[in-house]
């Protein structure tokens, strides 16, 4: 990607294009808002929404009433948010943690079945600081448990 406007079309692209359930991150509650507002039935989930509405955004996806749930960092740990085949990551943060912790939020290694997979792809600016950011966090994950590629063709064909 080689500008962050771009982020919006390539997030509602991909959410049309791949299949299964999928976490969309954005990297504050505004541009969170944006991606909601291209991404065609999506839910949105953050702090500035109200405890209601926020709740409310989750249970859908919960439920299946949709496929697609918009948030900022609020979903990063601590609530039982339901497994998603895909992840995508368009708000990227320095803290590597954060990342890890998004990453394993969207791709859950479960031991009883190694057979299942999910894909997180992060939508960046190249040569930028994201792109310092996202190497440095790659650079903390499992090789052994986690791999990746740097292209979207594995995906979409």
């Amino acid at each position: 990607m080689d500008h962050a406007a771009n982020k919006l079309d390539v997030a509602r692209s991909l959410c049309a294009a791949l299949p299964g359930r999928k976490l969309v991150f954005g990297g504050d509650n505004t541009f969170s808002d944006m991606l909601h507002r291209e991404i065609p039935d999506s839910g949105i989930y953050h702090s500035s929404l109200g405890k209601g509405k926020a709740d409310s955004a989750l249970q859908a996806f919960r439920d299946g009433g949709t496929d697609v749930l918009v948030s900022t960092k609020a979903l990063n740990q601590g609530l039982d948010v339901p497994d998603a085949s895909v992840g995508i990551i368009c708000g990227l943060t320095s803290k590597s943690l954060t990342m890890v912790q998004r990453i394993g939020r969207l791709v859950r290694i479960d031991p009883k079945d190694p057979s299942k997979t999910g894909y997180v792809v992060v939508v960046y600016v190249k040569e930028s600081q994201e792109e310092v950011w996202l190497k440095e966090a790659l650079s903390k994950l499992s090789k052994a448990a986690v791999s990746w590629t740097d292209s979207l063709t594995d995906l979409t064909g």
